[in-house]
């Protein structure tokens, strides 16, 4: 049996291992099962962008690894306050992240 890693309260570091900052939320597909985007605090000051979860994994002490450079992930649209992303939302995240 495989098990989803546990990503909310992690620190999120990117491709070349630069941490990016917090994930404070996962953003599920519609089955539920599978994570599809991270909702990631990078900083006190800035707000909280998502980042997709395919292709992320969770080293042994905890961190996340995502394949996209930290500046792609800080110049991703923002999340909602709701967590909740639109098919617009969607699209323009897509755009965003060069995602087929």
């Amino acid at each position: 049996m495989t098990t989803t890693p546990k990503f909310s309260g992690s620190t999120l570091v990117d491709e070349n291992g630069t941490e990016v900052g917090e994930v404070k939320d996962v953003i599920y597909d519609s089955s539920e099962t599978e994570p599809e985007w991270l909702v990631v605090k990078a900083g006190r000051l800035r707000g909280e962008h998502l980042v997709p979860a395919d292709g992320a994994w969770q080293k042994d002490g905890g961190q996340v690894v995502v394949p996209f450079p930290a500046d792609v992930i800080k110049a991703a649209p923002k999340a909602g306050k709701d967590h909740v992303l639109t098919k617009e939302q969607q699209a323009q995240l897509t755009e965003h992240y060069r995602l087929s």
